[in-house]
């Protein structure tokens, strides 16, 4: 029996042999058919980039969309985010139908289609969640690559009079195919979350009132900061707007690891605004809790909040939070009345943290009131400024004011010699204008004339012009600083360099390089 079975097991054994070898054939087959149809794709996908969309509501004016953000730093006053408002000035008015309008960018190489962004409103906090926001519409937009695109949310907002209109505002924005949003409602960990906590307000002396949450260690702390514009418009349109983006100039600077845009051709210019910290205390008179509180609608463990790091630019101490966690209590500001000149503005940026992170905060700006009682047909005015009657003995006091200022002194003693080549609209002119100053027993060389930035003054049409531009000049140079002959600038102001404010500046209304904007 044995000998008859070796035979069969010999043969069983081979067909076992033959179709393993017949299986590995079909399977060589099938795996170089593969690698014939992958080499034919790669042949034919050749040279094509791979790219997608990449949505960014920017928290800075040199935001590109890198998450997450360095600690400390201000993601709640995107400068891309405003108020279209019955009040000229552009200040939410409460009661009345406003419309919230945001600039959203796409840096990416392919076209975010369709592009959907969601407007939200909150109660003024200095820490805010999805729970905290209400939802008012949605826009649909398509934006092509590497342009951005204002986008106005036709559904109307009614700030509460609870509030005085200084509600805080929420952008999410989403493009679920190619660029889809991750993170909602977290702004220093989703480029696709834009916030806007700013409030603008006349610099007199006032209450304002936020909520902030309690809990271990809960804390505000402020850097106040003074801001000097180069040029004041005659007729400003949306002032908070404006407002609001020279404040974020000088946030700018608060960044730990600061990343500025490209630069429009042309060489290096003056920022529009140059800025120094100063004390707190110089324009809050004083911080407490109302006593009013109300329960978050959120855990705590639900906030997802920045962690806090050693190297945060927090700022001053402020006040301490009492309160239980979970709770939030009603923060009342006491601001202090301030002289203001009409091209001067302060910020106040509010920073809310707890033992172990950074919940949020909250940006004030404080400006001369003029700025809120012009309109498009009433040009503003600064009161302060105003010169009366001119008579002789006027004239002689003047002449001997101007003589112990030397901001003033130089402004007329510029204006004059460049008085005589107006209007100024070319590079060539002003050079050919600029080589006949004559300050102070000496003249401007090349050097100093770059320094100052003479070339960015341009065009200059009158001699209101010409005045108002020179003493922007001046004021800008006296504020950041800069060297030069000792009698040039003697007396003046001396530069802090508190914030450092980056020098670059962007082409096109965008602020972004060479972005195109679209919807504007």
């Amino acid at each position: 029996m044995r000998g008859d079975q070796r035979p069969h097991e010999k043969r069983d054994e081979q067909q076992w042999l033959d179709e393993w070898r017949r299986t590995q054939e079909a399977l060589d087959k099938q795996e170089q058919a593969r690698r014939r149809a992958w080499l034919a794709w790669l042949k034919e996908q050749g040279g094509r980039a791979q790219y997608t969309a990449w949505m960014v509501l920017p928290c800075n004016l040199g935001d590109y969309g890198l998450r997450p953000l360095a600690s400390g730093t201000p993601y709640w006053a995107s400068p891309f985010i405003w108020v279209e408002s019955p009040d000229p000035s552009g200040r939410p008015q409460a009661g009345a139908e406003n419309h919230l309008v945001a600039r959203v960018f796409n840096l990416g190489a392919g076209t975010a289609a369709p592009a959907k962004i969601d407007f939200y409103w909150a109660d003024p906090s200095v820490g805010l969640g999805a729970a905290d926001a209400h939802f008012i519409g949605t826009e649909w937009a398509e934006i092509g690559p590497m342009t951005s695109r204002v986008v106005r949310c036709a559904t109307p907002w009614i700030p509460s009079y609870l509030n005085n209109g200084h509600e805080c505002a929420f952008l999410n924005c989403d493009n679920h195919v190619l660029d889809p949003l991750l993170l909602p409602f977290q702004p220093w960990a989703d480029r696709h979350v834009g916030q806007r906590n700013l409030a603008v307000l006349p610099a007199v002396a006032q209450p304002f009132h936020f909520w902030a949450p309690g809990g271990n260690r809960a804390e505000l702390h402020v850097t106040a900061l003074r801001g000097v514009l180069r040029e004041v418009p005659k007729e400003p349109g949306n002032a908070v707007r404006l407002l609001g983006e020279a404040a974020a100039h000088l946030l700018a600077g608060l960044r730990p690891q600061a990343v500025t845009a490209r630069r429009a051709p042309g060489g290096p210019r003056q920022p529009p605004v140059a800025g120094q910290q100063v004390p707190a205390k110089t324009v809050i008179a004083g911080v407490r809790q109302t006593g009013a509180t109300r329960v978050l609608a959120r855990p705590d463990d639900k906030l997802h909040p920045m962690p806090l790091d050693g190297r945060a630019p927090l700022g001053e101490h402020l006040f301490k939070v009492d309160g239980q966690a979970g709770t939030a209590q009603q923060i009342e500001l006491q601001l202090q009345e301030l002289t203001l000149p009409l091209n001067t503005f302060v910020v106040l940026n509010i920073c809310h943290t707890t033992a172990q992170a950074v919940t949020g905060g909250y940006l004030l700006v404080l400006a001369h009131p003029a700025w809120f009682r012009a309109t498009p047909h009433q040009p503003m005015e600064d009161e302060s400024m105003k010169i009366p009657s001119q008579d002789p003995q006027d004239a002689a006091l003047q002449a001997m004011v101007i003589a112990q200022f030397p901001q003033a002194r130089l402004t007329l003693q510029i204006a004059r010699a460049m008085q005589k080549h107006l209007p100024i609209t070319s590079i060539e002119e002003i050079e050919r204008a600029v080589q006949y100053v004559h300050v102070d027993d000496m003249y401007l060389n090349p050097g100093m004339v770059e320094r100052f930035g003479f070339k960015s003054l341009l065009p200059i049409r009158d001699s209101a012009d010409l005045v108002a531009k020179i003493a922007g000049m001046l004021r800008i140079a006296a504020q950041q600083g800069h060297g030069g002959p000792s009698s040039l600038l003697a007396g003046a102001l001396p530069g802090s360099r508190g914030a450092a404010i980056p020098a670059a500046h962007f082409a096109g209304p965008s602020l972004f390089g060479y972005t195109v904007a679209k919807g504007e």
